[in-house]
């Protein structure tokens, strides 16, 4: 199951994680270095109208987006095609990082742009402005990083939560206004992480998180992963051994009286407790990783490929493992499942039946395992 989860594209749940930094500290980071700067200024000057706060930021991006236009029109097109230079890139609103890119293409060549546009008073942009670019590469550079990363596949939570804890620290060595801004959006939100029970039990089994005296988990959120952990195993036991799911013990039982219903209860709970005891042993498994020194993983090893190494030696613990870790952090591998099906369901194939689609789209999103089957 593991194998095939590491290979696999196409999941069966999808996760919200990827919005946390989308919705709060990318959108309210753009501005945030024109919120200090102003609130400096406020100080300065006694204004503290948050409304002329607001259509400052305004302006000051679209200034950012004018500028780039014009140094995409002639004749300045001309002059960086002369030059070898690169044309500096308009920003995109349905693209991640598409404004850092903007700015970031005009600080690269902020020698040459000032050179070519010194002398047209209305192209030209001041100082104060380039000082902004400046800081905002610099401050928003970790962010960035870290939306890249997440767009890779097959990413677990262990994976992302160690990417998170990274860039929280390169925003913490920036400590510029925006890194501080960003970083403090980022600290509110992770509570929504760490009070998640599948987040928690996913970063329990990774012992690059979870180990001796670590400083990322603290005994509240590791017992409380730990009983989520042996409900899952119950519940994988059920359904090993052919018990009932998603039926509640308040449910009647197709087949069975009101009278019944109590002899059934009875039963479950003792399948319960008897699985309980045959999985002793692995509850001391569990319980030992937080004893266990840091997991180095070698280079191009994932915490994936660490539990099916562990398949024979720990049979069990794997077969947790390989439920506990296969939910995705990110969307990244359903949204590419939707671009291609744009490419496969044109308005020419319309016809095709779902279970055609669906296995044209599994073979599409895993080529290359099939290519390995030799199918």
């Amino acid at each position: 199951m593991l194998a095939t989860n590491k290979r696999f594209a196409v999941r069966q749940q999808e996760s919200e994680v990827f919005n946390l930094i989308k919705e709060d500290s990318t959108l309210d980071g753009i501005n945030s270095i024109n919120d200090a700067s102003d609130d400096d200024s406020d100080d300065d000057t006694g204004n503290s109208d948050g409304n002329e706060d607001n259509e400052s930021d305004d302006f000051e991006e679209s200034e950012h987006e004018a500028f780039v236009k014009k140094l995409r029109k002639m004749p300045y097109k001309n002059l960086f095609k002369l030059n070898n230079k690169e044309i500096p890139q308009l920003s995109c609103e349905t693209r991640w990082n598409s404004w850092y890119y903007m700015v970031l293409s005009l600080k690269s060549q902020k020698e040459f742009i000032c050179s070519i546009t010194k002398n047209d008073k209305e192209c030209a942009i001041p100082n104060e402005t380039w000082n902004f670019i400046d800081n905002f590469v610099v401050g928003f550079e970790p962010m960035s990083q870290l939306t890249l990363a997440l767009q890779s596949s097959q990413l677990t939570f262990g994976d992302f939560y160690l990417l998170w804890l990274r860039c929280k620290l390169l925003l913490e060595k920036t400590d510029t206004p925006l890194s501080r801004q960003l970083l403090t959006k980022m600290k509110n939100r992770e509570s929504a992480l760490t009070d998640n029970k599948a987040f928690l039990a996913a970063i329990y089994l990774d012992q690059r998180i979870n180990y001796r005296d670590t400083p990322l988990i603290s005994e509240e959120q590791r017992q409380c992963a730990l009983e989520h952990l042996k409900q899952t195993w119950r519940s994988i036991q059920r359904v090993a051994h052919g018990g009932l799911t998603n039926v509640s013990m308040e449910d009647p039982i197709e087949g069975l009286s009101s009278n019944d219903d109590i002899l059934e209860s009875f039963f479950r709970s003792h399948e319960v407790s008897h699985d309980s005891n045959i999985s002793t042993c692995l509850f001391d498994e569990l319980e030992d990783l937080s004893r266990l020194p840091r997991l180095k993983l070698e280079r191009g090893q994932s915490i994936l490929d660490f539990w099916y190494s562990q398949k024979q030696g720990k049979p069990d613990m794997y077969s947790l493992a390989a439920v506990v870790l296969s939910t995705p952090a990110t969307q990244v591998s359903t949204e590419r499942a939707f671009s291609t099906l744009a490419f496969i369901l044109t308005k020419l194939r319309t016809r095709l039946s779902e279970t055609t689609l669906s296995n044209i789209l599994l073979i599409r999103l895993n080529a290359e395992l099939f290519q390995q089957l030799n199918i």
